[in-house]
């Protein structure tokens, strides 16, 4: 009876085996993404804001969404955007760009008015811009044709040339604005 008792004991021990934990697995993903995946999705976008005071120089990165910020400048608890498209890009490219910019940028960031720019040097005079008669005169309407659209995001209005108005054409513009040239997004 003894050697039937222990037999039993035996396979009895062998069936009761302790289940394997997937606790240290699940750990180990999870330091793995916090200490490495996270930092480095914010590492990669980085670079996307160039400085605050742009110039001619100024080097900016361009993201893989087809668009490079020239500016960003935050006069409070929200942002303000100068963004440059392509010089041949169209009025529904533009548009677009808008709305891939919006979702990117305005979902996390309390955006404000986000200006679009095809031309970087004119957004350089922009900024340096001056009241004097002369400088206008040289360089207000190339200026203003340079200015592709502006997006007041606390209203959803999206505005085609906003700069071709009768300032515009006192200083020798000759662009005809687009029939349409509000939109919302």
């Amino acid at each position: 009876m003894s050697d039937n008792y222990s037999l039993m004991s035996l396979q009895h021990s062998r069936s009761f085996k302790k289940p394997i934990s997937n606790a240290p697995l699940i750990v180990a993903v999870l330091l793995v993404f916090f200490f490495i995946g996270l930092p480095l999705y914010f590492v990669d976008r980085a670079g996307e804001v160039s400085t605050t005071t742009p110039n001619a120089d100024t080097t900016t990165y361009t993201p893989r969404y087809g668009y490079a910020i020239l500016s960003e400048t935050m006069p409070g608890n929200f942002s303000n955007y100068a963004v440059f498209v392509p010089k041949d890009a169209d009025e529904q490219t533009v548009l677009a760009t808008a709305q891939l910019f919006k979702k990117e940028r305005c979902t996390t960031n309390t955006c404000n008015v986000v200006t679009f720019w095809n031309d970087k040097d004119q957004y350089s005079l922009y900024v340096k811009k001056q009241d004097d008669a002369q400088w206008r005169k040289k360089h207000w309407a190339k200026m203003c044709e340079a200015n592709v659209a502006d997006y007041v995001v606390g209203v959803n209005e999206f505005t085609f040339y906003p700069m071709l108005d009768n300032e515009y054409r006192k200083y020798g513009g000759t662009k005809k604005r687009p029939t349409q040239t509000m939109h919302n997004l």
